[in-house]
């Protein structure tokens, strides 16, 4: 994480996922909060239980100038190859994050002020002719 004071940028802090592994693609999607205090990373290449590529989103949040993981966040029903966290995204106060997964599907977390996870919502969507992307941005 980086800082300007007077057009000076300055190195604040450097993220990392407490259990991150090679390959996991940690912050291959980045989002951050209007107030620039909550992060989210996404690492869709992460292993989650067995199940290779399954992906996970994790949440850092600013205490003073002291950046933490508050969350990781994995799909309750993932699979092999979701990349789940591919594509994130937050809300002026991150109190809702979106994920988007290919193909089909993208989830909601709703957290409380502290970055704890209280409500997963989830969307499915109906197969459509060729490859769909939803959840796919930035590309």
């Amino acid at each position: 994480m980086f800082t300007n004071s007077g057009g000076n940028w300055s190195q604040q802090a450097e993220l990392s996922a407490s259990d991150g592994a090679a390959g996991d693609w940690f912050g291959d999607s980045v989002a951050l909060s209007g107030d620039g205090n909550t992060a989210v990373l996404g690492a869709s290449g992460h292993a989650v239980n067995g199940n290779q590529i399954q992906g996970a989103a994790y949440v850092f949040t600013n205490s003073a100038g002291s950046w933490s993981q508050q969350a990781e966040l994995t799909a309750s029903d993932g699979v092999y190859d979701d990349e789940f966290g591919i594509s994130v995204r937050c809300r002026a106060m991150a109190t809702r994050l979106w994920w988007g997964v290919v193909p089909h599907r993208q989830w909601e977390h709703q957290l409380s002020g502290s970055g704890v996870c209280v409500r997963e919502l989830r969307w499915k969507l109906e197969p459509a002719a060729g490859a769909d992307s939803v959840g796919w941005s930035g590309w």
